[in-house]
């Protein structure tokens, strides 16, 4: 459990600290060039922050959308709370496959249908920060893992998707009759539920196209981008005005907006591919060599 947990802390921790690290010195300098103060976070803020708990305020002050916790310093770092605590239940699935010899799919299933009933009767507009909020969507993922590594058998696959297509029968039966916009909030964990579900069957049908995608030319630019995806994250929020100013000197009005889009994808790219230099993949070469020292 130490050593699961310690390799997650070493892959995401240090990159969003500097990511948290450039971020601060940004909002200083940018209050110092404005003199004003209107950034200045409690002690409170700073802890949850460089510890990825911010989704505790949120159990005492739900909201809406848990990127508009007042506490996160970086509005789209939300996902991280979640995600820290998909690996700490994670691990103590391990724990509990080495020392009760339970097989680690079933507390996946177990939580899976406890999320299931969390999102029936909290559907939306009152997130908590709680990982059961999100927990069906990872498991879907985990159990897409399960289908095609662990029991891979034709049964299987055909019974795995057979439940997918239940559940999205489930969720459009929640979804309608549609009420407005309202109702994108109030249905949000069925829509995305809805969508999740078709992704992963789509997922699992192609798995026999692997060899072909990865041999197409698309799949180069596709890998570099996946590659870089946890840098691109950290840092594109807090760059946006700055690559909006960029695509409007460099695509003026009055060029197609697909010329602008395309222009500011790129920016974003590449600033996500600096930071990776930098800041992510020297950590990746030590978590290779500690996996590799375990080994």
């Amino acid at each position: 459990f130490g050593g699961f947990m310690m390799k997650r802390i070493r892959r995401i921790f240090p990159p969003y600290m500097l990511a948290v690290l450039f971020f601060a010195v940004t909002r200083l300098l940018k209050q110092h060039i404005s003199h004003s103060n209107l950034w200045h976070p409690s002690l409170q803020q700073w802890v949850q922050n460089l510890t990825l708990t911010q989704w505790v305020s949120l159990v005492f002050s739900p909201q809406t959308e848990a990127s508009q916790n007042p506490v996160l310093f970086v509005a789209s770092f939300w996902s991280l709370n979640y995600e820290e605590q998909f690996y700490l239940v994670m691990g103590l699935s391990l724990l509990m496959a080495y020392r009760f010899n339970v097989a680690i799919i079933k507390p996946v299933i177990g939580l899976l249908v406890a999320g299931i009933i969390w999102n029936l009767f909290v559907p939306g507009g009152w997130v908590t920060g709680f990982f059961l909020e999100y927990w069906v969507h990872f498991a879907l993922g985990s159990l897409l893992y399960f289908v095609m590594c662990v029991y891979p058998g034709r049964k299987n696959q055909l019974a795995f998707i057979g439940a997918m297509l239940l559940l999205v029968i489930y969720c459009l039966m929640q979804i309608f009759p549609w009420r407005g916009a309202d109702a994108l909030v109030e249905k949000r964990a069925f829509i995305e539920l809805g969508l999740l579900s078709v992704v992963t069957i789509v997922l699992l049908l192609i798995r026999s196209l692997d060899q072909q995608i990865t041999s197409s030319r698309l799949w180069k630019p596709l890998a570099m981008v996946g590659t870089i995806s946890y840098s691109l994250y950290l840092v594109h929020q807090f760059n946006l005005k700055l690559v909006g100013t960029i695509t409007g000197i460099v695509v003026p009005t009055g060029f197609p907006e697909i010329m602008a889009i395309a222009t500011g994808l790129l920016l974003h790219i590449m600033i996500g591919a600096l930071f990776w230099r930098i800041c992510e993949r020297p950590f990746q070469s030590v978590n290779q060599k500690v996996v590799h020292d375990l080994v």
